[in-house]
């Protein structure tokens, strides 16, 4: 029923002359009620049956069925109807029936209207609210569907994008690993046979291709962040932290960089993608750094609103605090980062495999400060 439409008053009267009086008063006060009528209880429970009107006056002693059973059927029928008794009976076995069955007001006879009005006020106000409430509820079903079938749809549009991104990073793969190969090929075998121009051409070949192949190899490795299922156990971080360090030293022997590495940190994820995480946000600070004097670079935990952030700190050059959230972004590079080498990939592949163990990541920096990430593997306290 819209909350527009009339709300319906069955009144049950034997009465004639009653029943004439009072309807004429109720109409008279409330034009926008729908009235209906019937002359004894079992008439009434029949036209309730076909109408479901919402407010039920009904008289206690009549023929055929009395308004206490009346009530009883329609309590049955629908429990938020108001029923509302209208009697000349006030002995306490009809009061305590009428409690029991539920009516919501007992009007005695002769009749006051203004307490009948007053009752039926009160049950006007009691359903314009109802209807009010299942209008927004039916408003806000609507809203959730419709968020529902956007929410797939961005899905969807997601899903086919990640195959795309797979798709074409996969295929372009081979025929640059074709045109380099030949290029260094040439270069080996006919360098004396050509000019020093077409060396550099063939030169700026192999380099244009061994940096689209790591282009690649990260737009790889951001779609697998997503598509590769995540499989769950305990992992001692510092470990995994160590070996790639190791890894980081053995590309720059002589540099001068100070790892600080906390002990028994541990973590809940899928070991893989959580050395993707360590991995990127490592190299990023070994990168970072690569202009100091002297590179620190520190790995550690620390309680977060009750759960535990592990965080990997640098004293890179920094950056300001308005750009924290566009590091995250695929392909966006924060100002003054063409010095670096990177695709703009790396921070926002870790996001993703964050995000996926229900964690969170952020940053804090400020030029000529170094910068901390920080991430959880769960969810924190709201």
């Amino acid at each position: 029923m819209g909350s527009d439409e009339k709300i319906t008053l069955l009144y049950v009267e034997d009465d004639p002359d009653a029943h004439e009086l009072v309807s004429s008063m109720i109409a008279r006060k409330y034009p926008e009620l729908k009235l209906l009528a019937a002359a004894d209880g079992c008439a009434g429970l029949e036209m309730f049956k076909r109408n479901q009107p919402e407010i039920v006056l009904t008289d206690i002693r009549m023929p055929v069925m009395d308004g206490l059973q009346l009530a009883a059927e329609v309590r049955l029928l629908n429990p938020e109807t108001c029923i509302i008794a209208i009697t000349a009976h006030s002995d306490t076995e009809c009061l305590l029936t009428a409690i029991e069955i539920g009516f919501n007001h007992y009007i005695l006879k002769p009749v006051e209207y203004r307490k009948l009005f007053a009752a039926i006020d009160q049950c006007l106000v009691v359903l314009s609210l109802k209807r009010e409430v299942n209008a927004q509820n039916a408003q806000i079903r609507s809203l959730g569907i419709a968020l529902a079938a956007h929410v797939e749809e961005l899905e969807t549009a997601n899903q086919d994008l990640e195959a795309f991104n797979y798709s074409v990073a996969h295929d372009l793969h081979n025929p640059l690993v074709c045109i380099g190969g030949y290029s260094r090929v040439i270069l080996k075998q006919a360098a004396d046979r050509l000019d020093k121009q077409h060396r550099e051409y063939l030169r700026e070949i192999i380099a244009k291709v061994e940096g689209m192949e790591q282009y690649l190899k990260a737009l790889l490795n951001f779609s697998r962040s997503t598509r590769e299922s995540l499989q769950r156990e305990p992992v001692e971080l510092s470990e995994i932290v160590k070996a790639v360090v190791a890894e980081l030293k053995q590309t720059d022997p002589e540099r001068n960089a100070t790892f600080l590495i906390a002990e028994g940190v541990m973590g809940n994820g899928d070991r893989n993608l959580l050395r993707v995480v360590l991995q990127n946000l490592l190299g990023n600070a070994w990168k970072y750094t690569g202009k100091q004097q002297e590179a620190v670079i520190e790995f550690g935990a620390m309680d977060h609103a009750g759960i535990t952030a592990c965080f990997v700190r640098d004293n890179g050059p920094g950056f300001d605090p308005v750009e924290a959230e566009k590091i995250f972004v695929p392909f966006r590079r924060l100002a003054g980062a063409d010095g670096f080498s990177g695709f703009g990939i790396g921070l926002a592949t870790v996001r993703r495999i964050i995000q996926r163990h229900s964690g969170t990541i952020w940053v804090e920096s400020a030029p000529a400060a170094g910068a901390t990430f920080y991430f959880t593997l769960e969810k924190g306290l709201p």
